[in-house]
């Protein structure tokens, strides 16, 4: 099915393939000792005659075995333009039948040493561990060997004696439980990718966010302009994201933009900080309460929860959500574009090498806030003021708390936000009323009624300039 293209291995709400090599060796060396695996789930298409199963759950093993015996759709590709360029060197049949001919052949022929590394991104094959304690007695033999040196030798599995050959590429008594869904609506299918995920320690909090909550604009649009969607071309992110494609060019430069900031990218890492800072900025409390804390993951989730119940809410619309994501795009650039104004004590509590969460998604909010009002004039407001900034956020009243339980992280959060927008020159009101109306809700008057919570001394607060009932900006 994976090489007639009737199994899509990276439907959109898919993480990447983040198994390290070392995972997917020991998974084979699973399936030789028959150790049985966990179901793979798949949804069978019911609208499209032609359309591919999608896998969803299931898809690093799967991803592993067809790399293993060198049956990938990736690797596919990647050898049929090959051949073409070089039809006489066999690489096709060498990429089939001698595994560690091909990698020579592939050096001399195309010039490009086959890594570990390479192998990988080209879905290529793997070969077994050395010294493996899985692979003792009569697999002993096997160690260290790629799949095409051990395909036709015997194998005592599930107490039948077979050709490894026939486990991978035929049928035997060794099997994975496969649940496939047919007549299930896509809600449906995300939770059950999120009830399934969540028995033993298989996806992270935004694996499983972006599966629940895929079925909304609003969570694609994070996906995407993080750069975290699995799509590097760029038809296939706008299959996930259409409504995106306008105003793409204000917002590509996201993903490596956040990549830039060095806090890791892995397992939708960016898609978290992107979240987090659209729901740092827009959700909005109800007034004349004192605000609550939620945790980071459960903020976010409101900010989704909210979308999904609410079918007036302003960001159902795909425009606003497109708004929404050239909003955060633009605080990002400028931010990112303007090192000088943050101290690197800020940054990470060091040297300054790579940014932390934290302190990243506090300054992100301040600059956002300040930027409802300043447009595109952000840049040149964080560069005139550089020097200030930097000051401040290399005093002692900047730095991270050491400790980071929520109700300190939302303090902290609201004190940083706060400080930046009235460096800016900016208005809170002003800014407030400017993120509402644009998109329906703005989480500046949360914020200050955490920063007036919040048990600073008054040396701290005079020290910054500030005063507990000053709005605006002030001068230092």
């Amino acid at each position: 099915m994976a090489e007639r293209g009737k199994l899509n291995l990276s439907p959109s709400y898919q993480r990447g393939d983040v198994w390290p090599t070392t995972d997917a060796q020991m998974l084979i060396e699973s399936i030789l000792r028959g150790i049985p695996l966990p179901s793979v789930i798949v949804l069978k298409p019911s609208n499209q005659f032609d359309a591919p199963f999608e896998v969803v759950d299931g898809k690093q093993r799967l991803t592993s075995i067809l790399r293993f015996i060198g049956r990938h759709p990736g690797a596919a590709d990647v050898i049929d333009r090959a051949e073409a360029l070089h039809p006489d060197a066999g690489l096709k049949r060498l990429f089939r039948e001698d595994y560690p001919a091909f990698r020579r052949a592939w050096k001399n022929v195309v010039g490009e040493q086959l890594t570990a590394t390479v192998e990988r991104d080209y879905y290529f094959p793997f070969k077994l561990r050395t010294n493996s304690p899985a692979l003792r007695g009569e697999l002993a033999e096997f160690q260290g060997r790629y799949y095409s040196q051990i395909r036709n030798r015997p194998i005592n599995i599930a107490d039948e004696l077979v050709e490894v050959a026939q486990i991978f590429e035929r049928v035997s008594a060794y099997k994975i439980p496969v649940i496939e869904y047919s007549r299930a609506t896509r809600r449906q299918i995300h939770e059950v990718f999120n009830l399934y995920n969540k028995q033993g320690k298989h996806l992270n909090a935004e694996e499983i966010r972006n599966a629940l909550y895929h079925n909304l604009s609003l969570m694609r649009a994070l996906l995407v302009s993080a750069g975290d969607s699995g799509a590097d071309d760029p038809n296939m992110r706008f299959e996930v994201a259409p409504f995106l494609r306008e105003p793409w060019d204000l917002i590509d430069h996201v993903g490596d933009t956040l990549k830039q900031f060095e806090f890791g990218v892995s397992r939708y890492r960016r898609t978290k900080v992107l979240s987090w800072l659209a729901a740092t900025v827009v959700v909005e409390q109800p007034p004349g309460q004192e605000p609550k804390i939620p945790s980071t993951a459960r903020h976010i989730d409101a900010l989704l929860d909210r979308v999904e119940e609410a079918t007036a809410d302003p960001l159902r619309n795909d425009r606003r959500v497109a708004d929404l994501m050239a909003f955060l795009a633009n605080a990002i650039s400028a931010h990112a574009a303007t090192p000088s104004a943050w101290a690197a004590i800020f940054m990470d509590g060091a040297n300054g090498t790579k940014w932390q969460e934290l302190p990243l998604i506090s300054s992100l909010a301040g600059v956002c806030i300040a930027s409802a009002v300043l447009g595109d004039d952000i840049e040149d407001a964080l560069a005139d003021n550089a020097e200030t900034l930097q000051n401040l956020s290399g005093s002692d009243a900047w730095q991270r708390p050491d400790n980071t339980q929520t109700q300190s992280q939302w303090r902290y959060t609201a004190k940083i936000a706060i400080w930046v927008v009235r460096a800016l020159g900016v208005d809170l009101d002003e800014a407030h009323a400017a993120i509402r109306a644009r998109f329906g809700s703005s989480a500046v008057s949360t914020l200050e009624g955490i920063y007036e919570h919040d048990p600073l001394t008054a040396h701290e607060r005079e020290g910054a300039g500030y005063s507990t009932n000053d709005r605006g900006a002030t001068g230092r």
